[in-house]
């Protein structure tokens, strides 16, 4: 992963700033397109209706876990 972010001294000492380098922006823009890839391989193999199912199944279980996680800070 070397070389996919360039790092700059900031006004303020205590800080860098981080910025992706160009082979940083072009390995962004590859996962970009794998990213749009497993997705239409997901939708075609799962279906569209399931494929959501499970983002609600899975959005659900989020919010469950941070709600139990949240009253057990208490």
């Amino acid at each position: 992963m070397e070389g996919l972010v360039d790092s700059m001294k900031s006004e303020d000492r205590r800080e860098r700033l981080l910025t992706l380098s160009p082979a940083g922006t072009q390995r962004l823009r590859q996962s970009y397109v794998l990213w749009e890839e497993a997705q239409r391989a997901v939708t075609k193999t799962i279906g569209k209706d399931n494929l959501e199912q499970l983002r609600n199944a899975l959005s659900s279980a989020e919010q469950a876990i941070e709600l139990a996680n949240k009253r057990r800070q208490k």
